[in-house]
């Protein structure tokens, strides 16, 4: 059983130089023995020295190495421990081979560790148990589960393996489980485990109970705009670390952001299927424009030229989505109509807010990229951007789904959903009713013309309380430390309002508005 050509060994354990480098005797090093069968354990060097450095495990005897076995995708391992006897085992596969490695019981976490940073793991069940189902869509099943060492919490993101294997998506998984093994920051989501099994992938991150932004602005009736800036200095603080690392989001949106708690402002970035690495090779992503996208990453044909500023103009659209209750733009089609409409996007509401605030907003949604600022800039300017007074400020957040225009076959549009914001109940289930008997033939109007959108206004009231105030306890005791000392943690807000008085004449106006576009482009189109 010592012959290295064993073809147990052989086509995982690889001969290599017999001296050792200066790299090797760098490496983190632990006692061990190599077999190729578990039971009997039959020691093929007898005791060595396990050196881990990088993707690579070298197996060595003084100053002599014998084998190397290279970590990638083609590669598992298990850990088998037995408590009682304290022996840990690490059992390799490649497959069809599988290899057995003796190591101390003490270096097994440590060893575990250094691992599932470079290969994945099997047998799941050995490890968590299921406890209940949180979503599932046509990629990936959310699962929370239970790891059954210490009865802590995670949630398990479960992939099949048959979607996974598509070029384009093995990619992007390939994509999520590098950057989640790279990143360690606070407010980024944090891998926890790696496993693999013959038909699925499956994927353990932290636990967490809150909601995303996208789901908490429709429970949410307002904002203080302390609390709006603090949502955004978290984020800025997340992207100061991911572009020091020269990463960048791209499709950062209020998806991407994730609540650990339901009665906190504690937020996480989840979306690291999205991060892209500057200078490493292009990772494409299926996003449609969406409104948050900056527009050289919605519209450019090239996104390897994409730089770290495009992360500050999705901050600052859902900057400005928080501070004015609708979102900065729709979703547009093209940079060209883009950059026409772009003086048509600040609302009505957006200019009632502090001049500071607004202009802070509108520098991150340049247009040349060049002329954002930075991360870092954002945290220092919000660290004294408001006064005692303006941080009471609330932000009504009203704003309904907003009408999406999508690609169809045949390069027809249509509408997925329109919502009506009207003041009086009555008119609204009026204004529904004629909305529906009408469906075809806007339909007919999209398929006609290259296009028709409608983007109502919604309401904007700053004498709504806040429903949700920030409790101070819970972000004192629940986030982590900023790099930099912020006011908008403790204090407790208080409704500061400013009544606005709408005419009947404007409801009637608004109420009227869309049926009379309508009305119009069904008689200019000859619609029927």
């Amino acid at each position: 059983m010592s012959d290295l050509n064993s073809p147990k060994v052989g086509n995982i354990w690889v001969k290599c130089q017999p001296h050792l480098d200066e790299f090797h005797y760098k490496a983190s090093t632990f006692k061990a023995e190599i077999s190729n069968t578990l039971e009997p354990f039959q020691s093929l060097h007898g005791s060595g020295d396990l050196r881990l450095h990088e993707n690579k495990i070298q197996f060595c005897k003084g100053t002599q190495n014998i084998v190397f076995l290279q970590l990638n995708d083609k590669v598992t391992y298990q850990m088998i421990v037995d408590d009682e006897t304290r022996q840990c085992f690490i059992q390799f596969n490649k497959y069809p081979k599988q290899s057995y490695v003796l190591v101390e019981y003490d270096s097994k976490d440590i060893i575990d560790e250094y691992l599932k940073q470079y290969i994945f793991k099997l047998d799941f069940y050995n490890y968590y148990s299921l406890q209940k189902p949180i979503s599932q869509d046509q990629n990936v099943q959310i699962t929370q589960v239970i790891r059954k060492s210490d009865g802590s919490t995670y949630i398990s993101r479960n992939y099949q393996k048959n979607k996974v294997n598509i070029a384009k998506e093995k990619k992007l998984f390939f994509n999520e489980v590098k950057m989640l093994r790279i990143l360690n920051h606070k407010l980024i989501i944090q891998g926890i485990d790696y496993f693999e099994s013959d038909n699925t992938y499956k994927i353990v991150v932290q636990n967490y109970e809150g909601k995303n932004l996208s789901e908490k602005l429709k429970v949410t009736k307002s904002l203080t705009l302390q609390e709006v800036c603090l949502i955004i200095e978290q984020i800025c603080q997340a992207l100061k670390y991911l572009h020091s690392n020269n990463i960048i989001v791209r499709n950062l949106n209020l998806d991407s952001i994730q609540f650990k708690y339901n009665n906190s402002y504690n937020l996480l970035i989840t979306c690291a299927r999205d991060f892209q690495r500057i200078g490493d090779e292009f990772i494409p992503y299926d996003s449609e424009p969406n409104g948050f996208q900056a527009p050289e990453v919605a519209f450019s044909n090239n996104q390897k030229d994409i730089s770290s500023k495009c992360d500050i103009y999705s901050c600052g659209s859902i900057f400005y989505r928080l501070v004015a209750g609708k979102s900065y733009q729709q979703s547009l089609t093209s940079q060209v109509e883009y950059l026409n409409q772009k003086q048509n996007f600040f609302s009505e509401e957006f200019k009632t807010i502090p001049i500071q605030v607004q202009k802070l907003i509108k520098q991150m949604l340049e247009n040349n990229p060049d002329k954002r600022p930075s991360a870092d800039e954002i945290l220092i300017r919000l660290t004294n951007l408001l006064n005692e007074e303006e941080r009471k400020l609330v932000c009504v957040q009203k704003e309904a789904d907003i009408p999406k225009l999508k690609h169809q076959k045949g390069n027809s549009l249509q509408i997925d959903q329109i919502s009506d914001d009207s003041p009086s109940p009555s008119t609204q289930s009026s204004n529904i009713q004629k909305l529906q008997s009408s469906v075809k033939a806007i339909n007919r109007i999209f398929n006609v013309a290259n296009r028709f959108n409608y983007s109502k206004s919604n309401s904007f009231n700053l004498s709504d309380s806040i429903d949700n105030p920030l409790n101070k306890s819970d972000y004192a005791t629940q986030t982590p430390k900023s790099d930099s000392p912020s006011p908008y943690r403790t204090t407790h807000s208080q409704s500061f309002q400013i009544k606005q008085q709408q005419t009947s004449s404007t409801e009637k106006m608004n109420n009227s508005s869309i049926f009379k576009k309508i009305k119009n482009a069904s008689f200019f189109l000859n619609v029927k």
